[in-house]
């Protein structure tokens, strides 16, 4: 058996390798991310940009984020030898969540975000410190809702003032946009809705790519800077608004909103982003890939969704 001293002799005879730890991928998304899936939805863009002769000001990309009132692991720090256990604080044993809900632009323009708490009425101090224009509501299970979608989706009207003349193109989660009284009001403001395929959200989601990335990692820093400023006192969802205040305003930049819609291949529209290797964990999945469903707001294109969604989605193509 391979000892280390040849581990080392070999990693130095190769100096283009390198050890990396590998990135988590479920099967879902292995088989979910693959060729003919990602070609398709590419397809359907390219078609949708050419009718709305879009800019990169009028697309836009939503998405929703946990925020938790316990750090995501700790900071390394310096101790003596032979110390056999470092222990760091942390806010909660059990953590308490608010949900954030993102939006920006291809341009870099940040929709003010949501912030969705889990109780039945909202308290003005909650609010503190949070983002200039963000808009507050309350869930049963503290996660976006269909009634909580149609709220944000007014939000998002409000501030970028579509029309039918110049529409404005919006991507999300499946579940959102197959709520037909959400696709029904979008158009009427001329907001067309996109779905992004399931289970590819990892690599064509400019949010997951870029930017919920640098969000939680500022926001760790803020948890943990606010923590040492209230010693003997626990983080909970009432500084939650404060704390994602900090971290939003460090991460909401142009830059990193650009680098999420080059990386994802949908501004500018570059399909050949991706490589062969890129999909090659779909290539060794044993599961069948099912037919690509793409739903938007004026058009359903093969679907393999449940019987109801099906019909919601020829009822709403045909008025």
């Amino acid at each position: 058996m391979a000892g280390k001293k040849w581990f080392y002799s070999f990693m130095r005879r190769h100096p283009e390798l390198s050890l990396r730890e590998p990135e988590s991928t479920s099967m879902a998304r292995a088989q979910g991310f693959n060729k003919e899936r990602v070609k398709s939805f590419f397809e359907l863009l390219a078609k949708i940009y050419d009718e709305e002769n879009l800019s990169p000001d009028r697309l836009f990309n939503m998405d929703e984020n946990t925020l938790s009132t316990v750090q995501d692991g700790q900071s390394k720090i310096i101790s003596a030898k032979g110390k056999k256990r470092i222990g760091a604080m942390t806010s909660n044993e059990r953590e308490e969540s608010v949900t954030s809900v993102v939006c920006v632009s291809a341009s870099g323009q940040y929709i003010p975000p949501m912030l969705i708490y889990k109780r039945k009425r909202m308290k003005v101090e909650m609010t503190n410190g949070a983002p200039p224009g963000t808009v507050f509501s309350t869930q049963e299970k503290g996660w976006m809702s269909n009634d909580g979608f149609i709220e944000w989706l007014k939000h998002f009207i409000s501030v970028v003032k579509p029309t039918k003349e110049t529409k404005v193109v919006f991507d999300g989660h499946v579940t959102h946009v197959k709520i037909l009284k959400a696709i029904e009001f979008a158009r009427e403001a001329g907001v067309r809705m996109i779905s992004l395929p399931p289970h590819t959200t990892h690599r064509l989601q400019p949010l997951d790519v870029s930017f919920f990335g640098s969000l939680g990692k500022y926001y760790d820093d803020a948890l943990r800077k606010w923590m040492r400023s209230h010693v003997s006192r626990p983080a909970t969802t009432w500084q939650v608004a404060e704390i994602f205040g900090e971290a939003y305003g460090r991460a909401a930049t142009i830059g990193i909103a650009c680098s999420g819609f080059r990386a994802s291949g949908l501004w500018p529209l570059d399909f050949n982003i991706f490589s062969d290797a890129d999909f090659a964990a779909s290539s060794f999945s044993d599961i069948i890939s099912p037919t690509v469903a793409l739903t938007t707001s004026t058009e359903t294109l093969t679907s393999t969704e449940t019987p109801i969604k099906s019909i919601a989605a020829e009822a709403m193509t045909s008025s």
